[in-house]
């Protein structure tokens, strides 16, 4: 059952990758130019676009959950639409790091990415065996939770020195 809740949270992504592979090459134009304020501009032009489509998927399976899963699937996964709706706040927050992602890959920052991966994957593990255990979905709910904040701090750190650091030099 979580994994078919989880199956939302792929269809959105589809959409943030899409848009994400579109705006790298203006992004990365503008980073290399040193038009650091149009990069900055845009990112979070592109950031506001992808939260909104974040927050109304949350917004979508909070109120309207129950009713979601059980017409695609059954009343038993509709008495779980409480850990829909955190798979979808997760979603919605993993969606913002994905970006910032993008913002990385754009300016040619490479090095760091897989230590930020390693860092993705342990937080997901950890999660994963502390919280599933005793939790169950939920459990997994909220690993998925943990792994996307944790995502999104790390990106936000990183784009935000980037951006310092490219300003300074020039």
């Amino acid at each position: 059952q979580a994994a078919t809740m989880i199956s939302f949270q792929c269809s959105y992504t589809s959409y943030i990758t899409d848009l994400g592979q579109s705006a790298t090459p203006t992004l990365s134009k503008y980073f290399i130019k040193g038009e650091v304020k149009k990069y900055q501009i845009l990112l979070f032009k592109l950031i506001g676009i992808v939260s909104l489509l974040g927050i109304a998927g949350w917004l979508i399976a909070l109120f309207f959950g129950k009713k979601i899963l059980s017409i695609l699937y059954t009343i038993d996964y509709a008495q779980h639409a409480d850990i829909f709706s955190i798979v979808m706040l997760a979603a919605a927050i993993n969606y913002v790091g994905v970006f910032l992602g993008y913002g990385m890959t754009a300016a040619r920052i490479y090095k760091i990415q897989p230590y930020l991966g390693i860092l993705w994957v342990f937080t997901s593990i950890l999660g994963s065996l502390l919280l599933i255990p005793d939790l169950g979905m939920r459990g997994a709910a909220y690993t998925l939770l943990f792994s996307s904040i944790i995502q999104l701090i790390s990106n936000v750190v990183v784009v935000v020195l980037l951006i310092k650091k490219k300003s300074k030099a020039l």
